[in-house]
């Protein structure tokens, strides 16, 4: 398809979101070690929502990914890349839980117009998290002001390089090291984990719109 025609793009996208989703089939093909894992939900797990935000940058559409801050050593997932997202507030939906924690974290006021659907649950058992991933198309200016306590950096990458596949490597986390895990290289950086497994679905709806 051709992604330069956005407003094309984004109609397709946005019908193909609201129709059955590959779900696990997709997710699978980036996860790590113990894969299963992913599929067995507790009665009571945490709730969390994020926000894979596309948008167009220098004319590519690219997609906005955050590295998490590494100064919690409690914190599971430090270092680690992510989209925009966090734990559910008392009372509050999934879709403004994402949108709350993309202002806080990166300081972009997204409406919710803006989203275009969502991706498929995802339980992250090592932190008890089931997590709602919400997408949306942002036109426009990124003024990024980004919460130092929460993020280290943000990583905005062309989804035509993410298209072109992943590849894999051994991944040390918490004194264990994951072997032949599948990753998207970003640079310097290593998306894998649950982030990774999200984009897979998203990538896979992307490409069967050319079909």
């Amino acid at each position: 398809m051709d992604y330069s025609n956005r407003y094309k793009f984004i109609s397709k996208f946005k019908e193909a979101l609201s129709k059955d989703l590959p779900g696990w089939q997709a997710q699978k093909r980036m996860a790590p070690g113990l894969s299963d894992a992913y599929l067995v939900s507790p009665e009571t797990p945490k709730y969390a929502s994020v926000l894979a935000l596309l948008f167009y940058h220098k004319r590519e559409l690219s997609i906005l990914y955050i590295k998490r801050a590494t100064k919690y050593k409690g914190d599971k997932h430090k270092g680690q890349i992510s989209f925009p997202g966090g734990q559910k507030n008392l009372g509050e939906s999934d879709i403004e839980c994402a949108l709350r924690e993309t202002l806080e974290e990166v300081g972009l006021q997204i409406d919710k117009d803006l989203i275009i659907g969502e991706l498929s649950e995802i339980y992250v058992f090592v932190s008890n998290f089931l997590v709602k991933p919400y997408v949306a198309f942002y036109e426009g200016k990124l003024d990024l002001i980004l919460e130092e306590n929460e993020v280290d950096d943000v990583i905005i990458w062309p989804v035509k390089q993410l298209l072109q596949g992943h590849k894999f490597t051994n991944i040390t986390v918490r004194e264990r090291i994951l072997r032949n895990t599948p990753y998207y290289p970003l640079n310097d950086e290593v998306l894998w984990g649950a982030t990774a497994m999200m984009t897979s679905e998203l990538l896979e709806i992307i490409q069967k719109l050319d079909t």
